[in-house]
């Protein structure tokens, strides 16, 4: 991958370097909230790893969200894609989580 100097890729390369600098997730990439946008047309909930809660949560997802976010389309995807958990253990943790707020 070759990156310009000065162009607004290397601007988000040096930004994620920095937001990522101490996070020991499987995929550095998770360790990036998903950008704030603006009202727009709801399409769904999606969930993205919260690296202040070290869990993965949900987002509301609108038309006019940054498309580029590790976003993902349910708890169990994200927590196997940013923990590197296996499948049953990614159920288990949503389960537990799913629990914990419900009660």
């Amino acid at each position: 991958l070759f990156i310009m100097p000065g162009s607004s890729k290397e601007a988000n390369v040096g930004e994620l370097q920095h937001t990522t600098r101490g996070c020991a997730l499987k995929n550095q990439e998770c360790c990036v909230p998903p950008t704030e946008c603006r009202r727009g047309a709801y399409q769904g909930l999606r969930w993205y790893y919260a690296l202040n809660e070290d869990d993965c949560t949900t987002f509301r997802l609108n038309a006019n969200c940054g498309q580029e976010d590790k976003l993902f389309a349910n708890c169990t995807a994200c927590m196997m894609h940013c923990k590197g958990l296996t499948l049953i253990e990614a159920k288990t943790r949503c389960f537990e989580n799913s629990e914990e707020e419900s009660s």
